[in-house]
């Protein structure tokens, strides 16, 4: 099949099943490498070959909603997948059909700007900049003014397939068939939209309130990527997917190439040991100059061990022992969960023991008969000094 126009030429391969209208009403074209993927209207991907494209913008902002029927190219698919999975959200206009809106922080404004020139140069929203905007929160008895920005795109009646998978009666909500529109692209833009790097994990914001639908995402982001997840409830109800520390490398692999440079610190990249710490000061987490040391010095470690640590013998019953009872030696540094970085270097410092994490703490253990003279023989050769070294 062929069609031309005064300033296009395409071939297509195969059969468009909404009708050959879809592609030539709503005046978009999007190449790649002389093909072109696009997704109609009922989800139908297509690949075409390019025989001739002259190329040409087309910004209509008064083309009727329920004559941009599409379809839409993969791309497109993606960042708006992404985008709703963070704080975006699809605004539904009765039958007319759905827009996207977008609103950042004045931190983020590189991030939106380059959205809105994304979504501007294939067609999907005016030429007017994105609008900035001011909020005024009480707390307690200040009123604090935040700032951002805001744009939103076109209204198109041939995204309503998207609105369903995501939202149930105006709540945000996830179906299975999402997984297959689950590109890595759009991963990195829920990272670069919602994403925060804490403790060596990385956690992805979501809008969703319902214990099904947070698994459905954990189960999607395992088969789509191998990303091992875990779920934490955070204040209002309101659900976070936490990317574990072992699959964060698998993460930044995946997303880095669509990462913008001054997001990545979402991700847990960062330009320099400053940059880490101005924005680890910022989101209320501790950063140590001793996490960038290859080796903790060992007076460091005594000094903290003298002001953190314990020393306990537990004694329990065992009727298998000749004497009838157990006794356990323990060495224990408790700290917050915001420190087990520190922990971490600390178990690698000495190359015993184990760390054990719970809800709002984290524990360094050293138990075993075998590695306690290691914590033994560095306290005799770098002594404590308060009155544990008595005790």
């Amino acid at each position: 099949m062929e069609v031309i126009e005064p300033t296009i030429t395409l071939k297509f391969t195969g059969f468009l099943l909404c009708g050959l209208k879809l592609y030539i009403i709503n005046k978009r074209k999007d190449t790649y490498e002389n093909k072109i993927e696009i997704i109609g209207e009922k989800n139908n991907i297509f690949n075409q070959d390019l025989i001739n494209l002259n190329i040409m913008k087309f910004n209509i902002p008064n083309i009727r909603a329920d004559k941009r029927i599409g379809p839409h190219n993969k791309e497109i698919i993606s960042v708006i997948i992404g985008s709703l999975l963070g704080d975006a959200y699809g605004n539904r206009k009765s039958i007319e059909g759905i827009r996207i809106v977008y609103k950042q922080g004045i931190k983020n404004k590189e991030y939106l700007f380059w959205l809105y020139e994304f979504f501007y140069k294939q067609g999907y929203c005016t030429n007017l900049l994105p609008r900035k905007y001011t909020r005024k929160l009480k707390k307690g008895d200040q009123i604090k003014e935040y700032f951002g920005y805001e744009f939103n795109t076109f209204t198109f009646r041939s995204l309503n397939w998207i609105h369903k998978m995501f939202y149930k009666k105006g709540v945000k909500v996830l179906k299975m068939e999402l997984e297959k529109y689950f590109s890595p692209l759009a991963l990195a833009i829920w990272c670069m939209s919602s994403g925060k790097h804490i403790n060596g994990r990385i956690e992805l914001s979501t809008n969703l309130r319902r214990d099904q639908d947070m698994e459905k995402l954990i189960k999607m982001l395992n088969n789509r990527f191998g990303l091992n997840c875990d779920i934490n409830k955070q204040k209002k109800d309101l659900y976070v997917v936490v990317i574990s520390k072992e699959s964060v490398k698998l993460l930044q692999t995946i997303v880095l190439p669509n990462i913008l440079p001054t997001m990545k610190h979402k991700i847990g990249l960062y330009n320099n040991t400053t940059e880490r710490e101005k924005l680890g000061k910022k989101k209320g987490n501790r950063f140590y100059t001793t996490l960038n040391n290859p080796r903790l010095n060992p007076y460091y470690i005594t000094g903290f061990a003298d002001g953190e640590s314990n020393f306990t013998i537990i004694i329990t019953k065992n009727k298998s022992l000749k004497v009838g009872y157990r006794v356990q030696p323990s060495f224990q540094i408790n700290l917050h969960k915001k420190d087990i970085n520190l922990l971490n270097k600390i178990k690698s410092f000495w190359a015993v023991g184990k760390i054990y994490e719970q809800k709002e703490s984290c524990i360094y253990v050293v138990n075993s008969f075998k590695d306690l003279p290691v914590i033994i023989e560095h306290l005799d050769k770098y002594p404590l000094i308060t009155q544990k070294q008595a005790d």
